[in-house]
């Protein structure tokens, strides 16, 4: 496609496409990487921050007005009912928006105006400001809405759907009570389990955030065959980023022991997010190690076998919580210590 058409084809659509969104309520994950990649298209063929970044706040605008006016009217005096505002808020994402505050980090470290999606990601000052940024406009609409989503209505009705799909059968009840566990007993359990994930929730949408973002990236790497600065074996955050775990490690425990509930739940959503980030870094880790092994193909190719078997039986034997943890710590041990330093030998460490 001829570079100036593509730059067109791409602008529009950063114009249209959250007002389309918003019309058909479709502001899903695949929605947003599609309107990412759109960003990075337009990039690549010569466009500019400053119109991506007017484009963008126009467009949010307008889709901001359709999401209001197409939200049905709502009870304001109903249990749990979130305010129209509220409402509009949480039908959007603000992922797309983690673009352009990589694009003034960028600009404000000497790099021009307009710049592809491996010089974005380049340095470490403009990847970290990309996921920061990713993360909290990921959470946004959760932090919004926080109040609402663990409220103790919003609580009870889930814990009713699960209910409802548990027990639709007779027969699982009386397994249940032959164990000596009541309906009453396993519905508060549930209850006490349901609040601790919805408590979570900004946390688990900050991750899907940064998701979104490194992933709508790749792709556009490998389908404009790329020589990406985002290999999966080379995602890596800077050594400082583990103060925001010190930070919400804090949150947490002073929170917890001071019964200061806002702590407690800022500390604990931000230990969730780190948790899930560590995890992928330690998998990330896992690939490194195993592409630099010198070893021959064949013994390359039955560690492979070997992996995928253990995948599998911890998935199966109850252990993806263990493995997960496993991968975090890793994870999040490779931001100080650089694992990856131990391949490199004399190459420069990221910093």
């Amino acid at each position: 496609m001829k570079g100036w058409r593509a730059r067109i084809l791409s602008g529009f659509y950063i114009l249209a496409g959250p007002l389309f969104y918003s019309i058909f309520n479709i502001w899903g994950f695949v929605a947003v990487m599609v309107l990412l990649f759109s960003f990075f298209v337009y990039l690549r063929y010569g466009g500019t921050a400053s119109f991506l970044t007017s484009a963008l706040a126009a467009a949010y605008l307008m889709a901001a007005a359709a999401t209001a006016l197409l939200t049905p009217n709502v009870d304001l005096a109903a249990a749990a009912q979130p305010p129209r505002f509220v409402l509009t808020i949480v039908q959007m994402n603000f992922v797309p928006w983690a673009v352009p505050i990589m694009l003034l980090v960028s600009r404000l470290e000497g790099n021009p105006d307009s710049s592809e999606p491996e010089q974005l990601f380049a340095t470490p000052k403009s990847r970290l400001s990309g996921v920061i940024g990713a993360a909290f406009l990921g959470a946004l609409p959760a932090i919004i809405a926080y109040p609402y989503i663990v409220s103790p209505s919003a609580i009870a009705q889930r814990v009713n759907q699960i209910s409802e799909i548990l027990f639709r059968d007779p027969q699982a009840l009386l397994a249940f009570e032959r164990q000596g566990v009541s309906q009453d007993l396993l519905e508060r359990q549930m209850a006490a389990i349901v609040k601790i994930v919805l408590e979570n929730t900004p946390g688990v949408e900050a991750f899907i955030g940064v998701c979104i973002l490194v992933v709508t990236a790749l792709l556009f790497g490998i389908v404009y065959r790329r020589r990406s600065s985002l290999r999966f074996a080379r995602w890596q955050l800077p050594w400082y980023t583990i103060w925001g775990f010190i930070f919400g490690l804090a949150l947490f425990l002073a929170g917890d022991l001071l019964k200061i509930e806002p702590a407690r739940l800022i500390g604990m959503n931000l230990l969730c997010c780190y948790a899930l980030v560590g995890a992928v870094l330690g998998l990330s880790c896992l690939a490194n190690f195993y592409q630099t092994l010198k070893v021959t193909p064949r013994t390359r190719l039955f560690l492979l076998i070997g992996l995928c078997f253990t995948f599998l039986f911890l998935l199966g034997s109850g252990g993806p919580i263990g493995l997960a943890g496993g991968f975090a710590l890793v994870g999040l041990f490779d931001m100080v210590l650089d694992f990856r330093q131990l391949s490199r030998g004399k190459e420069e460490k990221i910093s």
